[in-house]
């Protein structure tokens, strides 16, 4: 209340705060690089993704935080993005199935 344009969003779980968290992203017209979706198309829960640019590389990371495999559609903001392994130098479906606290870094 005491911060003009704040919403209080009350006593909840991660889970519950996830889409309204994108909610207000997409409000404010932050279009993310890569996003992770789950079989019905919704941002993925436990699976954290980050871009980055650094010079003219772009570099991403997924990591699955959950006890359990978890499979995953990468949508890219860029149509002809694709996504490299760097351990491995090979590419990274769009559709990829991530082991428990799997972690992929590569850029592309």
């Amino acid at each position: 209340a005491q911060v003009p344009g704040a919403e209080r969003i009350g006593l909840g779980t991660p889970r519950g705060y996830q889409p309204r968290l994108e909610g207000w992203l997409k409000a404010a017209g932050i279009d993310r690089e890569l996003l992770a979706l789950d079989t019905t198309g919704a941002p993925a829960w436990g699976i954290e993704v980050r871009t980055a640019r650094q010079g003219g590389r772009r570099l991403a990371y997924l990591i699955n935080l959950l006890r359990q495999p978890i499979k995953t559609t990468l949508r890219w903001r860029a149509p002809d993005a694709h996504l490299r392994d760097w351990r491995t130098d090979t590419a990274i479906p769009n559709e990829v199935t991530l082991a428990p606290r799997q972690l992929i870094f590569g850029s592309y």
